[in-house]
């Protein structure tokens, strides 16, 4: 058997991250330190394995977790955690925003709304 190399979590990634640059390929999102609920990885759906910070990190996926949250019939530990990280003011605010865009992609002036 050949001799084995052991080496650590980050230097096996930097490693990976070159030689997808090398092929044209993205390199992987860093790793959360987080282990709260936006470490929490979507178990099904076309986000599967993808944590809930990643997926709220766009407009399209903060939708897609506003949308989700509404569904009854969510099961635990999603429900929980989903429920948590979309309760962050953080998030509130970047999907309030993303409500006051016009369907056109234009921002629309909310500075007359009194809230």
């Amino acid at each position: 058997m050949p001799d084995m190399i052991q080496i650590n979590r980050a230097v096996a990634q930097q490693i990976i991250d070159a030689l997808r640059s090398a092929m044209g390929s993205k390199p992987a999102p860093a790793a959360q330190s987080s282990t709260g609920p936006g470490a929490f990885a979507m178990p099904f759906g076309k986000h599967k394995g993808r944590t809930l910070d990643d997926i709220g990190s766009s407009a399209e996926g903060l939708s897609y977790l506003d949308w989700l949250i509404g569904q009854d019939n969510l099961r635990e530990p999603l429900k929980t955690n989903l429920e948590t990280f979309m309760a962050d003011g953080g998030v509130q605010k970047d999907l309030n925003a993303e409500s006051a865009r016009s369907e056109d992609g234009e921002d629309i002036d909310l500075s007359d709304v009194p809230f």
